[in-house]
């Protein structure tokens, strides 16, 4: 009976495996599906998705159309587009706000693609800016659109303790009307305003560079009503200048609860000083009689435990340049000792500092009186160590302490999905540090205090941007020939608008489109075979 089990066993892994036993069989296709693209559900991973949706496109330089600006000699310091990707405000030092109509870009742009199939010359279309007009001569720090009114623009200065709010609406009509918000009880008049969020319709947090934090509420000039500062204080408590500017301002949506309370507020300095606050829960410090909103936790980004093991960048390299909120869901925390549930929240959140390392961030806000734990950082990518050679950069040198690349200019960013699951930094090089040789080593010893030459030269790799996957890390780079300075991408990712410097030093403002490499062959090859007429689909 025995014998016919084990018979018949073989006869079925002949039939269903070759042969071979089900073990082998499985190893076998476990070893061949490693050659087969991966594929996930959406539910399970919907990022992969936009890796894929990325995978047959790409950005390159638009040579149909780019925005006329005529820069001088200004440098823009922010560029920010609306929700709808339909409007997109440029700043510059000078003072001068651009407002570009992105309808009108994509009309040139296609156009110009029908040019193009059409065999007629390609000319590139300038698109000139509808609004136009100055704030005065101060140096414009954040251009913020409004949420719940996007007519409205919040306009701040980095030399200047004032917020603008503007009514584009009447701009059309030479006529700039704003609202003007001011502190008076700062005492320094060099105070200026770093970060800006709308909380509401009409209220409005600021960041000043003295670290002070500002809840205003603003009416406009048409309701014959006097803005006001709500509260204004130091989150950190230290004297100006130790803390650093405020740089991003983050309001936890989760946190917030029904009626008209605020909920939570995480900010960042410039130097890396984290708080969060609860804005419904107010105490009075002694010798004041205004209450200010309670701080639940403060903490240093170089201080914590998943950092300890890097070596950072020094000094304002590990500041703050944005803040992303991959998460903020309440959960429920059950404890075995005691029947009791206690209601939390679990944030989670990207951190991309001025030198272009981005840092995921874990913490839970208890709703009672339980302590608050440190956050969790991870180092989801970091800039390149630096690299010891020779002058002809043939020997390397290993160093025990590797130290941190730094880029050019602070770290630019941008998100590519609405969950930001893909995020983009500058693509930092590395530092290539030139180190004598042996025998100048020994001449040099009593030269200097350290006995070495240093100079710092840079290779020529092009730049470009790091595009991060918050759990894959870095997947892939977007080259862009020059140094960036700023940068802005469309809501729909069909645009990137980049503020460059050229290796020649001249200031330009580049558009990147997104296009399909499939059509883009199809182009090549029909412009080999003009006999095969292509079918352009309407946009």
């Amino acid at each position: 009976m025995e014998e016919n089990v084990e018979e018949k066993r073989r006869q079925r892994n002949q039939e269903v495996f070759g042969g071979r036993s089900a073990s082998s069989h499985m190893l076998a296709q476990l070893e061949k599906r490693r050659c087969y693209n991966m594929r996930f559900d959406r539910y399970m991973d919907s990022g992969y998705h936009g890796m894929r949706d990325y995978a047959h496109k790409k950005w390159t330089i638009s040579t149909s159309v780019q925005l006329d600006v005529a820069l001088s000699d200004a440098e823009v310091t922010c560029m920010e587009f609306d929700s709808q990707g339909v409007l997109l405000a440029l700043a510059d030092d000078k003072g001068y706000i651009r407002i570009f109509d992105f309808d009108e870009v994509n009309a040139a742009d296609v156009s110009a693609k029908q040019r193009k199939t059409s065999c007629r010359a390609e000319q590139t279309k300038k698109v000139e800016p509808f609004i136009t007009f100055r704030t005065g001569n101060d140096r414009i720090s954040t251009i913020k659109w409004n949420p719940f009114d996007e007519n409205l623009l919040g306009v701040t200065f980095f030399n200047k303790d004032e917020v603008r709010i503007y009514d584009l609406s009447r701009v059309p009509d030479n006529r700039t009307v704003y609202t003007s918000l001011t502190n008076n009880n700062q005492s320094s008049s060099n105070i200026g305003v770093l970060s800006l969020v709308f909380q509401s319709f009409n209220k409005v947090i600021t960041g000043g560079t003295n670290g002070t934090l500002c809840y205003w509420q603003y009416y406009s000039p048409s309701q014959n009503k006097k803005s006001r500062v709500i509260w204004a204080f130091n989150p950190w408590n230290c004297k100006i200048g130790q803390c650093g500017g405020i740089t991003a301002i983050v309001p936890l949506s989760s946190t917030r609860r029904t009626g008209n309370k605020d909920g939570f507020l995480l900010v960042s300095t410039s130097i890396g000083h984290f708080a969060v606050i609860d804005m419904d829960q107010f105490s009075s410090k002694a010798f004041s009689s205004k209450p200010t909103p309670t701080v639940l936790k403060i903490w240093n980004l170089s201080q914590l435990a998943g950092l300890r093991k890097h070596v950072l960048p020094p000094g304002t390299w590990m500041g703050v340049k944005k803040i992303y909120v991959w998460a903020d869901k309440p959960k429920v925390i059950t404890s075995d000792a005691s029947s009791t549930c206690e209601t939390a929240m679990l944030v989670d959140i990207a951190v991309i500092t001025n030198g272009g390392w981005v840092i995921t961030l874990k913490f839970d806000i208890a709703n009672n009186n339980t302590p608050f734990e440190t956050p969790r950082a991870r180092v989801l990518h970091r800039s390149p160590h630096v690299i010891q050679c020779d002058s002809t950069q043939t020997h390397f040198y290993k160093d025990s302490n590797p130290r941190a690349s730094v880029p050019y200019f602070p770290s630019v960013y941008g998100k590519l999905d609405e969950g930001a699951s893909w995020l983009v930094v500058t693509k930092t090089q590395p530092i290539y540090e030139v180190l004598p040789d042996c025998d100048k080593r020994i001449l040099s010893q009593s030269i200097g205090s350290g006995g070495l030459i240093y100079s710092t030269t840079k290779n020529d790799e092009p730049d470009g941007l790091s595009v991060i996957h918050r759990n894959w890390g870095e997947q892939f780079t977007i080259p862009i020939q020059g140094k960036l300075k700023q940068l802005s991408i469309h809501p729909d990712n069909e645009w990137i608008v980049a503020y460059l410097d050229l290796p020649d030093g001249q200031q330009i403002i580049k558009l990147l489109s997104l296009r399909n490499l499939n059509n883009s062959k199809r182009q090549k090859r029909n412009e080999k075979n003009p006999k095969s007429p292509t079918k352009v689909k309407p946009s």
